[in-house]
């Protein structure tokens, strides 16, 4: 085996952990300023959200025991919760 393939595997690993590292850190630097330039500038800044309607199947009761159940299923757990 070429002497290249042996230390690119680590290589490899060693950049997918950074790659993750940073992006932890940019999400939790993004996540710490987001809150305070709402605030701070009335929602001018950093607001572009706005809260929606759910769609209409998503009330609909029938709808979700049939999806409770075939979840139940495949999960192969009992369809009524155990307390």
């Amino acid at each position: 085996m070429p002497a290249d393939r042996v230390t690119s595997r680590p290589a490899r690993a060693h950049a997918v952990q950074v790659k993750g590292f940073v992006w932890g850190i940019s999400t939790l630097v993004t996540s710490l300023f987001d809150w305070p330039l709402r605030n701070i500038s009335g929602g001018l800044l950093a607001s572009r959200t706005m809260p929606v309607r759910s769609s209409t199947q998503s009330y609909d009761a029938n709808l979700a025991a049939e999806l409770w159940d075939a979840s139940a299923e495949l999960a192969k757990l009992p369809a009524q919760p155990q307390l």
